[in-house]
């Protein structure tokens, strides 16, 4: 499942899904999450058009349209339904990063750290949802792909970070992978 992401992923230098959207992607998850804890469902109707790029290219790469779910949430007005829907996307966004920096990694560090941050940023939206023990292991994972990967650890800047030697990209590549299972176990939206 996520070898065929990562493959499709490589060389994936640009993303002008990304490039269109007004704002990062977390700032329009949080902004998704909180119409949906509010039961905002003009608000999110409003907001899909605005992403339609963005979920457009993710569901064209995982096979869900989640934006089709967000709307049918919104017009039955379901909060539980919209709730789902945008967790769902944040799974999505989170396995894209991951692919993202996988193939960046190699020939770019600094993105390829940008992006396991960013995705790992995206995941702390999910922890909440994830039983304690499982959410520990998925953190752990990520801590030790970032390092893995000679990258700073995701809680430290990068000034003071401790760094090691960049190690194989298979074994990064099965850290990632380890963290997409990971996920895929402990939120069933993620399969």
């Amino acid at each position: 499942m996520l070898s065929a992401l990562l493959l499709g992923a490589r060389g994936a230098a640009a993303q002008p899904y990304r490039d269109k959207l007004p704002a990062p992607t977390l700032a329009i998850m949080q902004q998704l999450s909180g119409y949906t804890k509010a039961r905002d469902f003009d608000q999110i109707e409003r907001l899909l058009p605005i992403i339609k790029p963005w979920t457009d290219a993710l569901a064209a790469k995982f096979g869900v349209d989640v934006a089709a779910q967000l709307h049918h949430a919104a017009a039955a007005q379901d909060a539980k339904k919209a709730s789902v829907a945008a967790r769902h996307l944040t799974v999505m966004e989170v396995r894209d990063l991951l692919g993202l920096a996988l193939a960046r990694l190699k020939e770019s560090p600094e993105s390829a750290k940008t992006r396991m941050k960013a995705a790992y940023l995206h995941y702390l939206s999910l922890s909440p949802d994830v039983e304690f023990a499982a959410d520990q292991r998925i953190k752990r994972s990520f801590r030790s792909a970032i390092l893995a990967s000679g990258l700073s650890t995701p809680y430290a800047p990068d000034k003071g970070s401790p760094s090691r030697e960049p190690i194989a990209s298979t074994e990064v590549e099965g850290l990632i992978a380890a963290i997409d299972k990971q996920i895929a176990e402990a939120l069933p939206i993620a399969q």
